[in-house]
């Protein structure tokens, strides 16, 4: 059984729902990012993440992870289209990525997608289970905002409000779930498979920590194992000093952030 020690799960501004969602039972914790639709729709991430996860909640009872993620998915999809056609622009509705930790009889079975973190603290030391694809394209979108902040003097968060930018994400998110993109959960998922499952040996897990990216800049306090609120309070203080984006380049001034800490008991 899955033991929470302690888990954080805020909104990035107090005017915008939640998109983060923690999610828990006996045997299965995740933490699912919400990512707002570029479409225009009236279905929200933070609608799309608790719709997928109240069929997830089923689903993973008799499925194993990358199964259930996938027919959770497929499940909703009929929900929101029944028979229509598959929508030209499909890869813009709501979606999320997220981190996964599922117990079984023999093992911990870990999967991540997008964005989202899982550190597993185990005997032989601390294993990240991460996929790297989506920052490698954010990677891209960053390193063109500092060059236009470095050669006009404009601010991040003025530059992020420009069709350039908006051009560039919108091609990012075009490519999730494709050969050149990332995994997440989303309408034009069609399969994941074990391939995308880290699997550990229970009896040598201490303790494991899943968070979303909202979290990313504190990841050497994380894995020192800073307390959830002093975490949120640190991160927040550096995006306070920070409100034009321009020290740190991002998205955002503040995103949703979550993170829970976890064990197994025996």
């Amino acid at each position: 059984m899955l033991r929470v020690l302690e888990m954080l799960c805020e909104a990035g501004s107090p005017d915008k729902p939640n998109e983060d969602f923690i999610f828990c039972s006996d045997n299965c914790i995740a933490v699912l990012d919400g990512a707002t639709d570029l479409n225009g729709s009236d279905y929200g991430a933070n609608e799309f993440v608790r719709d997928f996860t109240e069929r997830f909640e089923r689903l993973i009872k008799h499925m194993p992870p990358p199964q259930a993620v996938t027919a959770a998915v497929g499940e909703l999809y009929r929900f929101k289209f029944g028979d229509m056609p598959v929508p030209n622009d499909i890869a813009l509705y709501s979606s999320a990525v997220a981190a996964f930790a599922v117990e079984t009889e023999t093992s911990l079975q870990v999967l991540t997608l997008g964005d989202c973190v899982a550190l597993v603290y185990t005997d032989d030391g601390i294993k990240k289970v991460k996929n790297n694809s989506l920052d490698r394209l954010d990677r891209a979108v960053i390193k063109r905002l500092k060059s236009l902040h470095e050669s006009t003097g404009a601010d991040v968060i003025d530059l992020m409000k420009t069709a350039e930018i908006k051009d560039m994400l919108i091609a990012n998110r075009l490519k999730m779930n494709t050969a050149n993109g990332y995994k997440s959960i989303s309408f034009n998922l069609k399969q994941l498979t074990e391939r995308n499952v880290r699997v550990f040996d229970k009896t040598r897990v201490q303790q494991v920590v899943l968070y979303s990216d909202g979290f990313k800049s504190m990841g050497r306090q994380i894995r020192q194992g800073m307390p959830a609120r002093e975490l949120y309070a640190k991160l927040r203080q550096e995006e306070n000093n920070d409100k034009k984006l321009n020290k740190t380049p991002r998205f955002k001034i503040s995103d949703d952030a979550s993170i829970v800490r976890f064990t197994i008991e025996s």
